[in-house]
């Protein structure tokens, strides 16, 4: 029996469900994690992901999870539109050049998105001067 060690509930049209991730389980040869989506139904559905370690096992499913909750669904979490609360990664694999470029892009959308919102919600701007 998968024992899961990490879950969080997120909403979308059809109510609460929840994403769990299964404690890392090493078999032949590599760690292996079961994200678990239990919708508002009670209806579970399974992905296995896996890793070289516990670590990377976790990171994948981590990721896996924003994959889910973007595929057709418009889901929030603790009623914040496309917040997710689950941090993107950023693959090195593809060569140190790449990396850099896709962090600097990343790291320069989330300057121009913080600024927006700042200047649009006074409040905003309010709380982080605190």
């Amino acid at each position: 029996m998968k024992k899961y060690i990490l879950s969080r509930e997120f909403q979308d049209a059809s109510g609460t469900f929840t994403i769990a991730i299964s404690e890392p389980v090493f078999e032949h040869g590599e760690w292996y994690c079961t994200v678990r989506l239990t919708e508002a139904t009670g209806e579970p559905s399974d992905v296995t992901v896996s890793g070289v370690d516990t670590l990377q096992a976790v990171q994948v499913a981590m990721e896996s999870m924003r994959y889910i909750l973007l595929e057709g669904r418009e889901a929030t979490w603790q009623g914040e539109p496309a917040e997710l609360g689950l941090p993107r990664t950023i693959n090195a694999g593809y060569g140190w050049e790449v990396y850099k470029r896709l962090t600097r892009a990343h790291d320069d959308a989330l300057l121009v998105a913080f600024v927006e919102r700042e200047q649009r919600d006074p409040a905003y701007a309010a709380a982080r001067k605190l």
